[in-house]
């Protein structure tokens, strides 16, 4: 779907997937059970970080995220978000090291 919007030009629909695509296996928790009345607290935030079950997994994942990596970097770059393009780049290197 991030691609389909890439390539009609919905630069931010496409982000906005390629965001989405990568939350599934990166995000924050939240470990507080009283978060409703007391909000959101940082040190109650956790980084979650799924890595797959084995190293075909692994290998295949490192792969999917280094590409929404390189596809968020592409759009932002066309989005002439300069910052964000490098900081993509630099995810995506940081994921998979033969992505330079």
């Amino acid at each position: 779907e991030g691609n389909a919007a890439f390539r009609s030009g919905r630069l931010s629909d496409a982000m906005s997937k390629y965001e989405n695509a990568l939350s599934v296996f990166q995000f924050l928790e939240n470990t507080n059970p009283n978060w409703k009345t007391e909000g959101i607290k940082d040190q109650f935030l956790h980084e979650v970080e799924y890595s797959g079950k084995d190293e075909d997994e692994r290998k295949e994942l490192k792969r999917f995220l280094a590409s929404c990596y390189n596809n968020v970097a592409l759009a932002s770059y066309k989005m002439k978000d300069y910052s964000l393009a490098v900081k993509a780049c630099d995810y995506a290197i940081s994921v998979d090291r033969r992505n330079h």
